[in-house]
């Protein structure tokens, strides 16, 4: 049989309540000391966690802003000062925990007249203070600056330990770093200061104030304390003064990450407490909770008064106010059912009505709290797929507008390249012809004894008409080159390409092989490592690299043995081959105009200057890339990545 909560209550209090009454009381007390000591401690654990988690929270923001920031300044390469400086006066006012922002240069990055740039926007009470540390004599490449090195030397955004910056903020600090990159090259980083003392009040964390939190840095360092005097300082040296192994292991758990809880004394005071700490993942820290056990169990000591006392009052009390008792009981249990049913249905709008002290109206407060929480994330969620629709779509819209321009560019140089084949062809027959007529009318001049006079007068004139010609048919091979090259670029860019896994040590055979007669006509030495497998179409890496080994062969120093080398690895889930040569080198101001169209490093070599614009473009629709290490004199080093098979 089915019962009510309300017969429940009244069956469960009545029937033992004479027989074991005394024993029942002892027992329920034990057990709720113990419940509630689980209890506390469990709170005290989500509560820790919770705490971590908004904590991050507030750093993922501030993190946010320097990202963002480094990735505006990657993508706009022509930013002035004023315009920087507006970015980052944008950042602090967007959100108030950020003290200072900067964005810096690797030396000569910003302008290649201009050693070290660097723009910082920090707080000066309500006002934003711009400033350039550089003018100041401060370098911020300087090896303990660790906001610049970590970076640059990991490739990776890193909070910093806590430091006292004397350049411009003047204050103890800790500092989130993102490195960004130009054409694969290391260019500078942006970052967002946060200050280390006012640090409670910016996070705005609400907590009781029973209740105590600590902030350890990755290195033991207090990155916040309640006692000032603690910041920048090392936990360990504390430990050390009070000489407890179990604090010191306390102290040795958090700086290195681990989750846990323990009860001891001479944490922030000599009575006994208990500690819960959390790593806060995102800048690697701990987070520490901690209250004194007294007031983690001063609810337990009043639970057990109060319980004692009804207890007691209920041997008189009980039989009149069950009833009421059970109803007052059954009914927001009842409410709060429905309530979660509700919500289960998806009506996040829905809230419990009740006004309540105890342990069900804490719940039912749970309850209202999850529920617009999950309203506000819902309503979030549904905003941000709108914009990342509407993203999607232009960058769609925008994609196809790209490939129909590129499909009506190759259509014109096809188009072009082909009709300028016939005025050449007639070019160079009548060209023919008139050489022909004119051996003609000289041949019939002599044979008719026309005088020496007139012989004289025209002679200078015959002399000069098989230079024109020698001209107009160089001029004419050097045309039908370059339409040959653009009718090859054009096709590079229309042809269907056919992806499949390449064996590229056979592949690169292959190609050696094809240049073996020249390499020794010009006394050089093709070399080639085992090279990892990728995915292409077969035709065009072919070319790709018979274009580079072609322009290495070209551009070899005459008074060295030259070499050609080829190897390859794999990196992040892509196969990276280079191809090196002892060469004259190409100077950095030229790395990027050699994979423009019709851009020859020296004309007097010759080519049509389209080589390495038609390799630049195979690799981009494989959705490769290609880039160069050279020196003027030391020769040059091609990179090419493709998937990895």
């Amino acid at each position: 049989m089915k019962l009510s909560i309300r017969w429940k209550i009244i069956l469960i209090i009545i029937l033992p309540i004479v027989g074991i009454y005394l024993s029942v009381m002892i027992f329920n007390m034990l057990r709720m000391q113990q419940w509630t000591t689980n209890n506390v401690e469990q709170r005290m654990r989500e509560l820790t966690s919770s705490y971590v988690n908004r904590f991050a929270g507030h750093l993922r923001e501030a993190a946010q802003i320097a990202e963002i920031t480094a990735a505006y300044v990657k993508n706009n390469p022509r930013l002035d000062s004023d315009q920087i400086y507006a970015l980052l006066e944008t950042n602090l006012n967007q959100y108030l925990l950020v003290y200072g922002s900067a964005v810096a240069f690797e030396p000569y990055k910003y302008q290649p007249n201009v050693n070290l740039f660097v723009r910082y926007v920090y707080r000066d009470g309500d006002t934003l203070r711009q400033a350039d540390p550089v003018s100041t004599g401060y370098d911020y490449t300087e090896t303990k600056q660790d906001y610049w090195h970590i970076p640059k030397t990991t490739g990776k955004p890193t909070w910093t330990e806590p430091y006292f910056d004397e350049g411009a903020g003047n204050i103890l600090m800790a500092t989130y770093s993102v490195p960004f990159y130009r054409d694969g090259k290391f260019t500078g980083i942006a970052t967002v200061d946060i200050p280390l003392e006012p640090l409670r009040e910016l996070v705005d964390l609400d907590i009781s104030k029973d209740i105590k939190f600590t902030v350890i840095s990755k290195a033991g360092k207090y990155v916040y304390s309640p006692y000032p005097e603690r910041i920048n300082k090392s936990i360990f040296e504390i430990g050390k003064q009070d000489g407890s192994e179990d604090l010191l292991k306390l102290l040795s758990n958090i700086a290195s990450g681990k989750t846990g809880m323990e009860k001891l004394s001479g944490w922030t005071s000599d009575e006994r407490e208990w500690i819960f700490y959390e790593p806060v993942e995102l800048a690697q820290w701990g987070f520490v909770a901690s209250i004194t056990e007294k007031l983690a169990l001063s609810a337990v000591q009043e639970q057990f008064n109060r319980n004692l006392y009804l207890l007691i009052i209920s041997l008189v009390l009980i039989i009149a106010s069950l009833w009421f008792l059970s109803v007052q009981i059954s009914r927001p249990i009842s409410q709060l059912s429905n309530v979660v049913s509700e919500i289960a249905r998806g009506n996040l709008n829905v809230r419990a009505e009740m006004k309540r002290n105890d342990e069900i109206g804490e719940l039912a407060g749970a309850f209202n709290e999850m529920s617009q929480k999950l309203s506000e994330r819902e309503q979030a969620l549904q905003e941000y797929s709108e914009q990342l629709k509407e993203m999607v779509e232009e960058r769609e819209r925008l994609n196809e507008e790209l490939e129909q321009k590129n499909r009506e560019l190759e259509q014109i140089v096809y188009v072009t390249s082909h009709d300028l084949r016939s005025p050449l062809v007639n070019i160079h027959g009548y060209s023919k012809e008139l050489e022909n007529s004119i051996k003609e009318i000289m041949s019939t001049l002599e044979n008719k004894g026309v005088s020496s006079e007139i012989m004289e007068k025209i002679d200078p004139f015959v002399k000069s008409i098989p230079e024109s010609y020698e001209f107009i048919s160089s001029s004419i091979s050097r045309m039908e080159l370059l339409l040959n090259g653009l009718l090859q670029f054009s096709r590079s860019g229309r042809v269907e390409l056919k992806r499949e896994g390449l064996d590229m040590n056979r592949l690169m055979s292959s190609v050696f092989t094809s240049f073996e007669f020249q390499a020794k006509e010009k006394g050089a030495k093709l070399e080639i490592s085992e090279l990892p497998p990728c995915i292409g179409d077969e035709i065009q890496i072919n070319q790709v690299f018979s274009n580079l080994i072609g322009n290495a062969l070209k551009y070899l120093d005459h008074e060295r043995l030259g070499i050609i080398r080829v190897s390859g690895n794999r990196e992040d889930g892509l196969s990276v081959y280079c191809v090196e040569d002892n060469g004259i080198g190409i100077a950095p101001e030229y790395h990027k105009k050699i994979f423009e169209i019709f851009n020859q490093l020296d004309p007097a070599i010759g080519g049509e200057g389209l080589g390495l614009s038609i390799v630049h473009r195979m690799l981009e629709r494989h959705n490769g890339k290609i880039w160069i290490e050279s020196e003027e004199d030391n020769g040059s080093r091609f990179y090419i990545s493709l998937h990895n098979a």
